[in-house]
């Protein structure tokens, strides 16, 4: 059974360099091949996907490219929230609020809430998202639990630590996912991560499709997961 596959989206800007296209195409191809994943997700019944879509370091690109992926976001939202809402799906966001475009923080906003009810697959956004900010964020959740006298700081245990992080609705990670031939983490659910079986994969992440998703399962479940036993 698998619980939670995350993908660090990767290579769309080199998917379109390749073809002689603008970066701005490779984008969006990219979010179109999020629209397909969801989807076979959730004909295969997996109960989370987590994309990293935007990280806290990608604002130092360009304004130009930033903005691109902004509106894009926004509108990809705004366009597939019914359908969501309609296949029970949960929408979350993962990372900060406080620095994304106050149109993005709303489609995210009013998605989240129309679909905080649905039982069906959880769908993880991770939009200015980075690990070390979540940890960060989350001790501070916690920190201040302790001082209002909600538990004792020896009460603290790993499941109260997980019950303060973006990804408190969400299983730990059983499938990691990175495209492009990098093989590095990039400061992606360091915590969730801990036993996930990780694929690093050559392809760019607008080829990456319903089919090698299923090819990345079956290799799945070939492996021993042992989880230090």
């Amino acid at each position: 059974m698998v619980n939670h596959i995350a993908f660090i989206v990767d290579g769309n800007r080199r998917w379109a360099k390749a073809r002689g296209l603008p970066s701005f195409e490779g984008h969006r191809q990219g979010f179109l091949r999020v629209k397909e994943l969801v989807r076979t997700g959730i004909d295969l019944d997996i109960n989370c996907l987590t994309f990293f879509l935007f990280s806290t370091e990608n604002w130092n690109r360009s304004s130009e490219e930033v903005s691109y992926l902004m509106r894009l976001g926004e509108q990809i939202i705004n366009e597939e929230i019914e359908n969501l809402h309609k296949e029970k799906v949960k929408l979350v966001h993962i990372g900060r609020k406080d620095r994304i475009p106050d149109t993005l923080a709303l489609a995210i906003n009013k998605g989240e809430k129309m679909t905080q009810n649905n039982l069906g697959l959880i769908l993880n956004l991770a939009v200015d998202y980075g690990s070390k900010d979540e940890i960060v964020r989350a001790n501070r959740k916690v920190v201040e639990k302790v001082l209002l006298g909600k538990f004792q700081a020896s009460a603290i245990t790993e499941e109260v630590f997980y019950s303060c992080l973006d990804t408190h609705l969400s299983p730990p990670v059983d499938i990691l996912i990175r495209t492009s031939g990098e093989m590095r983490i990039s400061n992606f659910l360091l915590f969730q991560i801990a036993y996930a079986e990780l694929f690093f994969l050559p392809g760019y992440f607008p080829d990456f499709g319903p089919e090698e998703l299923k090819k990345v399962l079956e290799e799945y479940l070939k492996r021993d997961r042992r989880m230090g036993k």
